[in-house]
């Protein structure tokens, strides 16, 4: 089947009058930060996007600045090249830009003067009509059904929290609001891109964060910490007793008949095995982590649990007490097998790794290996410390025990919205900042979301939860 793809341009600073869409033009400390690329509008059917005044960010460009679009699909489901949406000039001032939605994916922007170099690039996430099956009151009931007891361990300092408190939006700090960040991009095109000097570097105030990430979502770009000593971000003293949330997302995948659940995390601060008192290296700002509970679809049964812990590049191993490796693995997820999964009643009960939140299938020691199963970084997941969905009724409390909420995260029509603290999922590039070459971001532009096709495999690797 081919798509006939309409591309509407209108050069204009105006609201959409057309779909009732209008940009949030929102105020920052320092005005000379006018938007780049705003999400104006993200639906099931259309994705409407305002392009910023490049000449004027990047300098002039002799033919003037181009534009591409492509769909990029799971890699499962995807061609053998990406599927070309759209292309044309950027005007002089804005450009406004409409596509349709036909799949369920990322959708890929690049800017460019020379097409192999461009100077931005943006991913916006969309689910199309074509796979939504379900209603959202059908994807709530199994959310509910399914919402995991979480298991941590004693001495976690940090809940899951919400987008809100994330982003210092309730319970403020006011100390937070004045912390300084940067957002840093390299140019892309080359593996010499690498050693050169950032191309884009804006620095703000964290009370910005939600006037800057929305409209500044460049996919090569890294939040960072603007203080001489990330470690002494006031974000470290966000822990979140009382704002604990859960977020959940849900996929359909008709070619397999499935149904995935996603549940989110989403902390303050990651502390590795540092202390209150001692930091840990690899600690960072800012933490994302999530676990996914696979549906048959034509009988809504249970199949299988995958559960996320560090970058898909590292080896993982769970270790005995006296601290020999038991298995070992690849990907940045496990699986179990549905029967073997530890649940209370249909609620899955995975275990969280101390400070660096990583999700495993149960209780144990884990970490982080290098060659000849070097440990560089050991982590205790789970322990006596329960959170659990605030609707169960009737839950065996103890004094260690905390209720979540579980919310819609809402991630197939995020849009550059400065009101909502949902717009920092527009940012395409890396919220987490970790040590060393790879960042992290958040959904739905993980491989979890962006490659939900693939990432449930059964030929991912499968957690044996017989070993001790």
């Amino acid at each position: 089947m081919s798509f006939r793809l309409i591309v509407f341009l209108i050069f204009t600073s105006t609201a959409l009058m057309s779909t009732g869409a209008q940009a949030q033009q929102c105020p920052t400390t320092d005005s000379a930060l006018p938007p780049l690329f705003t999400v104006l509008e993200n639906t099931a059917e259309r994705i409407t996007v305002d392009l910023g005044d490049f000449e004027k960010a990047f300098g002039d460009a002799a033919g003037g600045y181009k534009y591409k679009v492509i769909f990029r699909g799971s890699k499962e489901n995807r061609n053998t090249a990406d599927e070309l949406i759209a292309t044309g000039q950027v005007g002089p001032a804005q450009t406004r830009l409409t596509i349709p939605v036909h799949k369920t994916g990322t959708y890929l922007f690049s800017i460019f003067e020379k097409e192999n170099s461009p100077v931005w690039t943006q991913k916006v996430f969309s689910i199309s009509n074509n796979e939504i099956f379900l209603s959202e009151s059908d994807k709530e009931a199994l959310a509910r059904k399914y919402a995991p007891v979480v298991n941590f361990h004693n001495d976690e300092r940090y809940f899951p929290v919400s987008l809100e408190y994330l982003t210092n939006q309730v319970e403020p700090d006011p100390a937070l609001a004045e912390e300084p960040f940067r957002l840093v991009a390299k140019k892309s095109g080359s593996f010499f891109s690498l050693f050169k000097s950032a191309h884009l570097d804006i620095s703000f105030k964290f009370k910005d964060l939600l006037s800057i990430l929305p409209f500044y979502g460049h996919s090569n770009a890294v939040l960072k910490s603007g203080l001489s000593r990330a470690a002494n971000t006031a974000l470290k003293r966000r822990y979140g007793n009382g704002h604990a949330t859960v977020y959940y997302s849900i996929f359909e995948n008709p070619r397999w008949k499935e149904i995935y659940i996603n549940y989110h995390f989403f902390y303050t601060y990651d502390s590795k095995n540092g202390t209150e008192t001692k930091d840990a290296l690899p600690a960072h700002i800012f933490d994302r982590e999530s676990m996914t509970v696979v549906l048959r679809s034509t009988s809504l049964q249970p199949l299988m649990v995958f559960y996320g812990a560090h970058l898909p590049n590292q080896t993982m191993g769970q270790l005995n007490k006296s601290g020999r490796v038991l298995q070992k693995w690849q990907t940045g997820r496990v699986y179990v097998n549905w029967p073997l999964v530890n649940k209370i009643g249909e609620r899955p009960v995975p275990a969280v790794a101390l400070g660096s939140h990583g999700i495993y299938p149960k209780e144990g020691l884990y970490a982080v290996l290098a060659p000849n199963d070097m440990k560089l970084l050991l982590e205790p997941a789970g322990g006596t410390r329960i959170l659990y969905p605030e609707f169960i009724e009737n839950f065996d409390r103890t004094s260690d025990s905390y209720s979540y909420k579980l919310e819609n995260l809402n991630i197939g029509t995020v849009t550059s919205d400065c009101r909502s603290a949902r717009g920092i999922l527009a940012f395409s590039g890396s919220t987490v900042d970790v040590l060393g070459p790879t960042n992290a971001s958040f959904p739905p532009f993980t491989d979890r979301e962006e490659d939900y096709f693939s990432y449930a495999d059964p030929n991912a690797p499968m957690f044996d939860m017989n070993l001790n």
